[in-house]
């Protein structure tokens, strides 16, 4: 089973000691400009994107083969997966340099995939701010899909049974993603803010998530007829759901967790509590980046296509002080997922 680490887990160096090399290490990355912006990359990526979505989209209304719209669907969550990682990039600031441009383009992404961007950013940050800590850190709070023992046997009745399975249950499950972005979140945020005071933004959101929601659960029903609608509203959001659930798990699923008060400072928990995938041109597209887990924790706010840069100086603070690089091929870092679920559910 994962490492959970106690409150009294001994840290290799104390607040003081970390924070002081965290600086020292940011400056030496913001002397080298490696979290300068990188407006071209992002502009080709996007100028891809959009010119694969207009050809599927194009190909998908004019086609009535349902062998050929499945293929054309899948290819299509794909791609717009990719519009994900925008809306990730701006959520941390990444993408421009003003907050204001950031929050354009972040509610832009967004909205095309029928996601409200603040709920999302909310959520994603609390995640940020404490890796794998219980209680703090919303994916950690899954009632399935634990990798500690003291949560798995928190989990009573059907859900402990079912979660028996849950190295089995992963994969399906994680075609489920983008029904839960778009309804259990979006539906959680919104009943939250109209409880409190409704300001005129909070209107624009539910807009802004009603029209996209409208447009991709019930137009097509309008206007293709059920066939070619199921195949839409089934195919392209779990095709979209296990894409993106595949690149985030393998960065923190079966790695040490931290209980709920475990002191220990910001440099050192997001390295022991995030683990990189093997960096390849393909791998670096396809992860949108986040294959270099580690750097990207340490540094939210760089350029995806500059991660790797990161590598080396935190590489050195890692020998030197003592903590583990944790570096695992894509088959390899799956396999452990797997067999930590599975070591958990049975008590391995």
């Amino acid at each position: 089973m994962a490492e959970v680490l106690s409150q009294n887990y001994q840290s290799k160096l104390t607040i003081l000691e970390a924070a002081k090399e965290y600086e020292h290490l940011r400056e030496k990355v913001e002397a080298e400009k490696i979290l300068h912006r990188s407006y071209l990359y992002y502009t080709i990526v996007a100028i891809g994107i959009l010119i694969a979505l207009s050809i599927l989209g194009y190909l998908f209304m004019n086609v009535q083969n349902p062998f050929i719209l499945v293929i054309l669907a899948i290819a299509l969550g794909f791609s717009l997966a990719q519009i994900g990682g925008y809306l990730h990039d701006a959520g941390h600031r990444a993408l421009f340099k003003t907050i204001l441009m950031n929050d354009i383009a972040g509610n832009i992404s967004a909205t095309l995939l029928a996601v409200n961007f603040n709920a999302w950013r909310l959520k994603h940050n609390l995640h940020h701010v404490a890796p794998n800590q219980h209680d703090k850190d919303p994916d950690v709070s899954i009632p399935l899909f634990t990798f500690s023992k003291k949560k798995f046997e928190m989990n009573k009745g059907i859900i402990k049974k079912i979660a028996r399975y849950q190295a089995f249950l992963f994969y399906p499950m994680t075609c489920l993603l983008t029904y839960s972005m778009q309804f259990i979140t979006n539906i959680s945020y919104f009943i939250k803010v109209f409880k409190t005071k409704i300001k005129l933004w909070h209107v624009i959101e539910l807009i802004l998530f009603l029209i996209p929601i409208s447009i991709w659960y019930i137009l097509p029903f309008v206007f293709w007829g059920w066939a070619k609608a199921l195949i839409f509203v089934t195919i392209v959001p779990m095709t979209m759901g296990f894409y993106l659930s595949n690149i985030f798990a393998p960065n923190h699923k079966g790695m040490p967790e931290l209980e709920k008060e475990t002191k220990i400072s910001f440099l050192e928990q997001q390295i022991i509590t995030s683990r990189n995938v093997k960096g390849h041109w393909f791998t670096d597209f396809v992860y949108f980046g986040l294959n270099y887990q580690i750097e990207h924790h340490l540094f939210p706010d760089c350029p995806r296509n500059k991660l790797k840069l990161l590598t080396p100086h935190i590489k050195e603070i890692c020998d030197r002080v003592g903590f583990d690089f944790i570096v695992l091929s894509v088959i390899q870092s799956n396999k452990t997922i797997l067999s930590e679920l599975h070591k958990t559910a049975h008590g391995i």
